[in-house]
């Protein structure tokens, strides 16, 4: 049982190497949304990104508005492609 639990982990829990890929990203991404967002908004990474339990190959990015004016806040959510497994590996 110990030999199937540590494979579907294998295929299915980010190496290090895409978490870092996808940290890059997302602090790019985050960055942009910053810059274009009028300023009384707060953006926030959440969702399992956030949270570090997202899975491979099934990821979502995102993203919480708040303004300072409306307490309702709003989100973005943002689906990577598939082809984007190359651009998260590749640095």
């Amino acid at each position: 049982m110990k030999k199937i639990v540590d494979e579907v982990l294998r295929r299915i829990v980010p190496s290090p190497e895409e978490e870092k890929a996808l940290h890059r990203v997302v602090g790019r991404l985050k960055a942009r949304i910053d810059e274009k967002k009028p300023h009384d908004v707060d953006s926030m990474l959440v969702g399992s990104v956030a949270k570090g339990t997202y899975l491979r190959d099934a990821l979502d990015i995102d993203f919480s508005f708040s303004s300072h004016l409306n307490t309702e806040g709003n989100s973005l959510q943002i689906s990577p492609p598939p082809s984007a497994n190359r651009y998260w590996s590749s640095g």
